[in-house]
């Protein structure tokens, strides 16, 4: 059984010790920059929870909130129909961005059906010609939610007309995406590890903490939705029993 909190909590209140209380190192620095993280001011938030948030089908691909796969909350962005690698799903930032600026970007992505590279792009306007310039990528493993981030990207000086895409480097499968953010330059945006589980990290930040008592909380309330069930659940089962519960 998943007797998470005995474990977590255990670790996650020597760990946080350790790190507010003495000030050491690495755990404070962990705690910290978890910290900043929640308190960010983010320029734009995408959940797709509720629908599509402003974001439309690329190409050929269509787009629509979808609650059968989240990295967190009830629901993501479905992506279907696509006949080319390009096809995706892309939004206008609009003002949301300027031209010369820096900023930090981050989405989260998965393919249901293979593992496939993923590109988060950025496409705009300059000198009567349309440019693409690629944001971050990542080599994505079929089922496995993975983030696509880039914490200080220059936006083009001379660039309008902007917006952002979700596309592949091969294959036109189906994929999911999720919590796309816009943020200051310098903000690490919290995201998908992939592969990468440690057990008792309930949140997939990277270390077992006073955080993961929270997460393991909120996963016991709303163990029906989609984002604890695949997101979190791995390494909630500190045992490797497959069940989960208090």
């Amino acid at each position: 059984m998943k007797k998470i909190f005995s474990f977590v909590t255990a670790s996650a209140l020597a760990l946080s010790a350790s790190a507010v209380l003495y000030n050491s190192g690495a755990d404070r620095q962990v705690v910290l920059t978890a910290f900043a993280e929640e308190n960010a001011e983010h320029i734009a938030d995408f959940s797709f929870d509720s629908g599509e948030d402003g974001w439309e089908g690329r190409g050929n691909a269509s787009v629509a909130s979808s609650s059968k796969e989240a990295y967190k909350g009830g629901g993501s962005l479905y992506c279907s129909g696509r006949r080319e690698t390009w096809n995706g799903a892309v939004y206008n930032v609009g003002s949301q961005v300027t031209a010369g600026n820096s900023y930090s970007f981050s989405a989260n992505v998965l393919s249901p059906k293979n593992s496939v590279m993923f590109h988060f792009t950025m496409q705009y306007d300059a000198g009567g010609e349309t440019n693409y310039v690629k944001i971050a990528s990542a080599d994505v493993e079929k089922g496995e939610w993975k983030q696509l981030a880039n914490a200080e990207f220059d936006v083009p000086s001379d660039a309008e007309n902007i917006s952002i895409y979700i596309e592949t480097e091969k294959g036109t499968s189906d994929f999911y995406v999720d919590e796309v953010s816009i943020a200051p330059s310098g903000t690490v945006i919290e995201g998908a590890r992939g592969s990468t589980h440690i057990l008792g990290d309930v949140n997939n930040d990277g270390s077992v903490d006073v955080f993961d008592i929270i997460a393991a909380r909120k996963l016991l309330i709303s163990w029906d939705n989609a984002a604890p069930r695949k997101a979190l659940s791995n390494n909630a089962d500190v045992d490797n029993s497959t069940e989960y519960q208090a």
